[in-house]
C-alpha cells in the first residue's frame, strides 16, 4: 500500500521587522507572533535567530536583533524562516527640504530597488548593487549589509555615505547602525569597531582602546555619542557629545544585561531587575525614586525626551521631559508591548505619546503629561503595533487586517481599505505606512508625496519582496 506523506500545516507569523527609525529618534524593538493559519489561535514556538544555539519558547517574541534570520518551529507545524528586516526609508534625500521621501526594500534576488521622489538622488551604485541582506536607512545615506558579511554605502559622505577604504573591505561585519549623521559597524575581527562620517576622523572617532575590544556584545549610536555593551556588563561611552559621558557609578557597573538611548539620555538595564540612568536629568537622565526602587524591570522603550519601562508583571512606567501616565493606565497590567512616538499636537507643543498593547489584544495610548489618547472603538484582536512617529499608530489584528488612527494623515487608511486584508507586517515610514502582505504585494497609506493611494509603488516589487524564505 502506498505511504502518502501529508503535508504539515504552516504557521502565521504576524508582525514587522525594520531598523531603527532615525527620523524621529524612537528605537521601537518590535513584537512577533505566530499563529496557526486556520484558527488563529496563538501556538507555542521556538524563536531561534541565525547563528545562536538556543533559542525562546514562547507565542510572541521581542525581535531584539532583526538584522538577523529568524527560525520558528513547532511540533506538527512546518518551520518558518523569517527574513532579516528587507524594507527601508532614508531620511532627507533633498539637500534642501525636510522631507524624508525614499523607500528602499531588498528584494527576494537580493537586490536593492525602491521609489519616491528622492529615491533618484540616492542611487544605489549598481556595482554593488548584489548579494544584499539587509539596508540600514540613515540621515541622506544608508549602508547596505551583504550576505557574506560585506557592507558598502551611498549617500552624502558627510552623514555615512562613504565607507573608510578599510571598512569598505571588510568580510565580518555583523552589526550596524546608523544615525543622523555617521555609520558604526560592529566586527568579529579587530578592529571590532568602527565609525564613518562626521568627526569620524576628528573628534567622533573610535578610541583604540574601543576599537581593539572582543568581548563587545551591542553597540548603540545617537549621532555624536556612541555606546557600548560588554559581554561581562559593563557600559563603554565614546563621542564628542558631553551628554552621555558616563558618570562613576554608570562605569562601575559589572551586570547591566541591556542598554539604551535616546538623544539625550542613557538607561542601563541591570541583572538585577533594576535600571540606572545617567545624561540630561529632566529628559530621562535621572530616575524618579519609585522608578529607581523597581526590581522587576523586563525592558525600556526609548523615545526622544523620555522612556518607557515594562515591568515583569506587564505594569508601564514612564519618565522624562513633560511624560507621565494617565490616572487611569497606572493600574494596568498584562502589557505586552509598547511602541513611541510624537502624539497629538497640543499647540505650541508636540508631545512624545505612547500605545501599549496587552495580552487580550486590547490597545491603549496616551501623550504628553499624562493625557489619554483615543483609541478606535472596538479595536480588538491585536497582534503587534507600528508608529511612524507622525501623530499616528497602526495596528495589525490577528486576521491580518489594520487599524490606524491619529492627527497625522497616516491615521486615515481609507485609500487603501480595499486592499489592506491579509497583512503580515506594517512598516513605519515618514507620514505614512507600508503594509506587506502574505502573497508578498504592498500597501501604501499616508504621504501624499509618495504612498497616499499605494498607486506610486513600482510594478515590477509587487509579489518579489517577501516576509520570510
Amino acid at each position: 500500500m502506498e505511504n502518502k506523506m501529508t503535508a504539515l500545516p504552516v504557521l502565521k507569523i504576524m508582525g514587522h521587522r525594520t531598523a531603527k527609525q532615525v527620523q524621529n529618534h524612537c528605537n521601537n524593538l518590535n513584537r512577533l507572533v505566530a499563529l496557526d493559519n486556520s484558527t488563529l489561535t496563538p501556538v507555542e514556538v521556538m524563536w531561534m535567530y541565525a547563528g545562536d544555539t538556543s533559542g525562546v519558547m514562547d507565542s510572541a517574541f521581542i525581535d531584539t536583533a532583526s538584522h538577523k534570520a529568524l527560525s520558528i518551529s513547532a511540533a506538527g507545524y512546518t518551520t518558518v524562516i523569517l527574513r532579516p528586516f528587507n524594507i527601508a526609508e532614508i531620511d532627507d534625500c533633498y539637500e534642501f527640504t525636510l522631507t524624508p521621501n525614499a523607500t528602499f526594500v531588498v528584494k527576494d534576488d537580493h537586490t536593492i530597488s525602491g521609489w519616491g521622489p528622492g529615491y533618484s538622488y540616492l542611487p544605489v551604485p549598481a556595482q554593488e548593487n548584489h548579494d544584499v541582506a539587509i539596508i540600514h536607512p540613515g540621515f541622506r545615506a544608508a549602508t547596505a549589509l551583504r550576505t557574506d558579511h560585506s557592507i558598502f554605502a551611498w549617500g552624502l559622505p558627510s552623514t555615512g555615505g562613504e565607507l573608510k577604504i578599510s571598512d569598505a573591505q571588510r568580510t565580518d561585519v555583523t552589526d550596524i547602525q546608523m544615525a543622523l549623521s555617521m555609520g558604526l559597524l560592529q566586527g568579529s575581527t579587530e578592529p571590532t569597531v568602527s565609525q564613518w562620517g562626521a568627526g569620524s576622523d576628528g573628534s567622533n572617532q573610535t578610541p583604540a582602546e574601543i576599537s581593539s575590544r572582543t568581548d563587545i556584545k551591542k553597540i548603540l549610536t545617537a549621532g555624536s555619542a556612541q555606546v557600548a555593551l560588554t559581554q561581562s556588563g559593563q557600559i563603554l561611552e565614546w563621542g564628542s557629545n558631553a551628554t552621555f559621558a558616563l558618570p562613576a557609578e554608570i562605569v562601575a557597573l559589572t551586570d547591566v544585561q541591556d542598554i539604551y538611548i535616546s538623544n539625550s539620555a542613557g538607561v542601563a538595564l541591570r541583572k538585577t531587575g533594576q535600571l540606572a540612568a545617567w545624561g540630561i536629568p529632566q529628559t530621562g537622565g535621572t530616575l524618579p525614586d519609585d522608578i529607581a526602587a523597581l526590581t522587576d524591570v523586563e525592558r525600556v522603550i526609548p523615545g526622544y525626551q523620555s522612556f518607557v519601562a515594562l515591568r515583569k508583571n506587564g505594569a508601564v512606567v514612564c519618565w522624562g521631559q513633560d511624560f507621565a501616565l494617565p490616572p487611569g493606565m497606572t493600574s494596568l497590567t498584562g502589557i505586552v508591548h509598547a511602541v513611541y512616538g510624537l502624539s497629538e499636537k497640543p499647540l505650541p507643543f508636540a508631545y512624545e505619546g505612547c500605545s501599549v498593547l496587552d495580552s487580550n489584544g486590547q490597545v491603549y495610548s496616551w501623550y504628553g503629561p499624562g493625557i489619554e489618547m483615543s483609541v478606535p472603538a472596538g479595536l480588538s484582536n491585536v497582534v503587534a503595533l507600528t508608529t511612524n512617529g507622525f501623530y499616528s499608530f497602526a495596528a495589525l489584528k490577528s486576521d491580518g487586517s489594520v487599524v490606524a488612527w491619529g492627527t497625522d494623515i497616516s491615521g486615515d487608511t481609507s485609500p487603501v481599505d480595499g486592499l489592506l486584508n491579509d497583512v503580515q507586517a506594517i512598516y513605519p515610514i515618514t507620514q505614512g505606512y507600508l503594509a506587506l502582505k502574505a502573497n508578498g504585494t504592498m500597501v501604501a497609506w499616508g504621504n501624499p508625496d509618495i504612498q497616499s493611494d499605494n498607486a506610486s509603488i513600482p510594478a515590477d516589487l509587487q509579489g518579489l519582496v517577501t516576509y520570510q524564505y
